[in-house]
């Protein structure tokens, strides 16, 4: 059972619960009518468990979807929040730097050999 949809995981919870209720009705048939009889019945505890394991598919299916569509919405909001502000700025701060390291390399041009070892 490896869908991904919702409504498909819903068809086949509700399946495993018509499947559930033929079984109880089935043990019922057969004399088995207290809970702790019916507990013991490995048919019945592995379709409760397939309920189980459809319905936290199912939920985790709705919270998978809600973080979709707020990532979704998010980027929206930031486009339309870019698209306000126009286009960005170059900073003009990385150009200073390479004029820095351009004087070092000048001022150390300018020493002496004989400087350097002293």
């Amino acid at each position: 059972m490896g869908s991904n949809t919702k409504e498909i995981r819903e068809m086949q919870k509700q399946k495993l619960e018509v499947r559930l209720a033929e079984r109880k009705a089935a043990l019922v048939k057969q004399g088995h009518t207290t809970d702790a009889q019916q507990k013991k019945d490995k048919v019945l505890l592995h379709l409760q468990a397939e309920i189980k394991r459809t319905a936290r598919a199912v939920a985790s299916i709705g919270k998978m979807r809600k973080t979709v569509e707020g990532a979704h919405q998010k980027k929206i909001e930031n486009a339309a929040k870019a698209a306000a502000e126009g286009p960005r700025k170059k900073k003009a701060a990385a150009a200073p730097v390479k004029e820095a390291k351009k004087e070092k390399k000048a001022k150390k041009a300018d020493k002496p050999a004989g400087a350097e070892k002293a």
